[in-house]
């Protein structure tokens, strides 16, 4: 596995070159035994609308589970759902497939495990994990629920507008629109 796509604040790499199939399960193997040694029982994980994303994320979900961790899948969701969904559901983390602003033939990883985003030293301690083959064993569960509805209604509690305005929004491109138009 190429250690360079272990960075500051996130995981991204170039798909089936930095991330093969084979690659992403340790990815979600070396998250599930860090989520697992810190206390989480079930993690949420969700994705972007990359290409890649509906084949990387049974595979990752795959990996998690292996370690004994639980996962709720909340499929092709904005990053701040799955934030969101840490903070509101039952769950102890959450790790998002993501390629962010780089282009197409990327994707990659953004995590939390408890209130810790996963940065610095402990997205090198997922890599030393890998490379040392010292993953958790077990048999997670998994189940899918639909986390947009709830984020929107939470969202919509919380705006207020004094005055009338025009709202202008660029849904085009990522998966953002799926929020931002209907709320």
């Amino acid at each position: 596995m190429n250690p360079l796509i272990f960075r500051e604040y996130d995981i991204r790499g170039i798909v089936n070159v930095d991330l093969t199939n084979e690659d992403v399960r340790k990815i979600g193997q070396a998250y599930g035994t860090f989520a697992k040694r810190r206390g989480a029982k079930k993690v949420a994980l969700g994705r972007d609308g990359r290409n890649s994303g509906p084949g990387f994320e049974p595979i990752v979900a795959d990996g998690i589970r292996s370690t004994g961790v639980s996962v709720i899948r909340l499929g092709m969701v904005p990053t701040p759902v799955m934030y969101h969904y840490t903070k509101t559901g039952n769950v102890d983390g959450g790790l998002q497939i993501t390629g962010s602003h780089n282009p197409p033939n990327y994707n990659g990883f953004k995590g939390m495990v408890g209130d810790e985003t996963l940065h610095g030293e402990l997205i090198q301690e997922l890599l030393r994990i890998i490379q040392e083959n010292d993953f958790e064993h077990g048999a997670g569960n998994e189940e899918f629920i639909e986390p947009i509805p709830s984020y929107l209604d939470d969202l919509a509690g919380k705006l207020k507008i004094s005055r009338s305005c025009r709202i202008v929004v660029d849904a085009g491109n990522g998966v953002g629109g799926m929020t931002a138009v209907p709320l």
